[in-house]
């Protein structure tokens, strides 16, 4: 079952539990068939037989109950133990990068610090244009670090994203133009929470994919909004696209974040898998995974392309606890 991984001996337990009573109302069904039949045959007259009849409609009807009410316990125990699974695996990522954070512990004072004699030497010698590309490489550097915060505003997204798109731009300068359409206020932009690291592999995705042919005239586009209850971020692009059948593919996969890599994919599913990693980034699939782990399975992401006209990533986040009581 769903849950056997995680909670093996718990669950497992349960399980064979509601099918031990299964099995035994399937027994229970057997024998009183059996039995009834048997009566049927030595009835001696047909009001016997009518009356044995009823009596063999209500025990059907008696064990259906039983049967239903079992089904039910059943499915209870599946999703409470699913929701354990999630717990679990939510404690077991914070973990993983909590561990992460002990491996990856060369002082980052001293990284820091180094950053910043780089960027004086730069200003020393006249070079604004290295000073500047050092100084957003030492914000994005102190906002990757800080392995202790999942969960952060949206507003630090964006300010981790804008240095990302001063670095790219300062290296492509003509290559492509961003902007942002923020239909919210400022103070919804720091309440409204979402895991680290959601906007900029979107945004990276759209300029190593999207605009992998495009030299000039490129256009990233990302918009956030409140709509249908919930907090909406959409990343435009307006390079190459992917065909409809490269777009369910990847729905798909969204849908079904834990669905096992096979190796007989077909040319789309390779794409897939191409847009999903970002070729060294922080994969499309794993920003998916992240939004469902610590919001909820009916939020992530979904695809909307147009081969030759652009693509759209739309993320769908809850929105913040003040917002929806008010």
């Amino acid at each position: 079952m769903k849950c056997r991984k995680l909670l093996g001996g718990d669950c497992i337990k349960r399980e064979r539990s509601i099918l031990h009573g299964l099995y035994i109302q399937a027994g229970f069904a057997i024998a009183g068939t059996l039995l009834f039949l048997l009566l049927l045959l030595w009835a001696a007259d047909f009001k016997t037989a009518v009356l044995l009849l009823v009596y063999y409609v209500l025990f059907l009807s008696l064990l259906w109950v039983s049967v239903r009410n079992t089904r039910r316990m059943h499915r209870v125990i599946l999703q409470k133990a699913e929701s354990e699974k999630k717990a679990v695996e939510a404690e077991l990522e914070q973990k993983r990068q909590q561990l992460l954070a002990l491996e990856n512990q060369i002082n980052p004072h001293f990284l820091y610090n180094t950053l910043d004699t780089f960027r004086g030497l730069a200003l020393e010698n006249g070079d604004r244009h290295l000073s500047d590309m050092i100084e957003a490489l030492s914000v994005m550097f102190k906002y990757s670090v800080n392995y202790d915060v999942e969960m952060v505003s949206i507003n630090a997204e964006l300010n981790y994203l804008s240095k990302y798109i001063q670095l790219q731009q300062l290296r492509f300068p003509d290559r492509f133009e961003y902007q942002e359409v923020i239909n919210c206020t400022p103070e919804q932009l720091l309440l409204e929470m979402c895991p680290r690291f959601v906007l900029q592999p979107l945004v990276e995705n759209a300029i190593r994919h999207g605009l992998r042919n495009v030299r000039r005239g490129g256009c990233i586009t990302v918009s956030l909004e409140i709509r249908e209850g919930d907090f909406y971020i959409d990343v435009e692009d307006n390079g190459c696209g992917m065909s409809q059948q490269q777009v369910a593919s990847i729905n798909q996969r969204f849908k079904k974040p834990e669905q096992p890599e096979d190796g007989n994919r077909t040319a789309e599913g390779q794409e897939d898998t191409k847009v999903r990693k970002g070729q060294g980034g922080i994969g499309l699939g794993n920003v998916n995974k992240r939004i469902k782990m610590f919001c909820g399975e009916e939020y992530g992401l979904k695809v909307i392309s147009t081969p030759e006209v652009g693509t759209q990533i739309v993320v769908c986040l809850p929105l913040y606890k003040e917002a929806r009581e008010g």
